[in-house]
């Protein structure tokens, strides 16, 4: 097992920021992915006007977007492997970043509503995340207390996320990535949720 870097950060990820529109945080941080992955994603409705699709379903009461219908939209429209991760602990978010999977993580937002990020890097001597989030034009700094609420030094903290690996991923991918820096017992207690594109 590889020990993670203290600091990492992805430089790839395309940010583009924009105001997002009521509670299209989740579909614009997938957007940022699957540019990402080299899909062309590139009008700001895309991924909204799929939500209102037979294919996912409306959005929720509030107006937001569940993870498994970003699942949805990346598996059937554009045929990348999705991951849910609903138990994720902060260093296997770490190793998912370095292995070049930039996470879509959920977390409350000033303790009210669930707001979405993608996470592109880390820096242990300081606690924070970097995060690409669609409110903003540059790479926000985020203290690892404020994604999970464990305590800052905790790495066993519980965060939400969703991974889009390259074609051609498989569940077994993803554990074998990820054991590379985290010990296969902490891998092991992972909830991975996968859906895989059809060979059809």
């Amino acid at each position: 097992m590889e020990p993670l870097p203290e600091r990492f950060q992805l430089h790839g990820v395309p940010h583009n920021p924009r105001k997002q529109e009521g509670t299209d945080c989740a579909p614009d941080s997938l957007r940022m992915v699957l540019n990402y992955r080299g899909k062309d994603v590139a009008k700001d409705w895309d991924i909204p006007q799929q939500l209102t699709s037979e294919l996912t379903g409306l959005r929720g009461s509030s107006g937001g977007t569940s993870f498994h219908q970003m699942q949805k939209i990346a598996v059937e429209i554009y045929g990348l492997p999705a991951f849910v991760i609903p138990n994720c602990d902060l260093d296997s978010l770490k190793a998912a970043i370095v292995n070049g999977w930039p996470p879509v993580v959920s977390y409350k937002s000033r303790g009210r509503s669930y707001h979405a990020v993608v996470a592109v890097g880390y820096d242990d001597k300081r606690h924070n995340m970097l995060i690409h989030d669609p409110n903003y034009l540059n790479v926000r700094k985020m203290r690892y207390y404020d994604l999970g609420g464990a305590s800052e030094n905790s790495s066993v903290q519980r965060i939400s996320c969703l991974l889009i690996l390259p074609a051609g991923s498989t569940k077994k991918n993803l554990k074998q990535g990820l054991e590379k820096y985290v010990p296969k017992d902490m891998v092991s207690r992972l909830r991975i949720f996968p859906m895989l594109p059809s060979k059809d």
